[in-house]
């Protein structure tokens, strides 16, 4: 009788247009979430490193290793360029 009533009343349907809803906006400010991913990673936030499984652990910090080299690397370029 509950889920008749819950049925009746369209609580499904509102809850998952609400859920769209979350998801859209989440994916719309997708920019902003990954900016603050990476700080918290470059400041090494431990409540952030703790989610990362730890099969992905070196993966990620050899990334970041790489990502640095790489930008260290433009930067040299450009300054011998001048």
């Amino acid at each position: 009788m509950r889920a008749a009533i819950f049925e009746a009343a369209g609580f499904e349907s509102y809850c998952i247009q609400e859920l769209k809803g979350l998801i859209d906006s989440f994916r719309e400010k997708q920019g902003t979430w990954t900016g603050i991913a990476h700080n918290e990673w470059l400041q090494e936030n431990p409540l952030l490193l703790a989610e990362i499984p730890p099969e992905l652990r070196s993966q990620e910090s050899n990334l970041e290793v790489s990502d640095r080299l790489r930008q260290l690397s433009t930067v040299l370029k450009k300054t011998r360029m001048q």
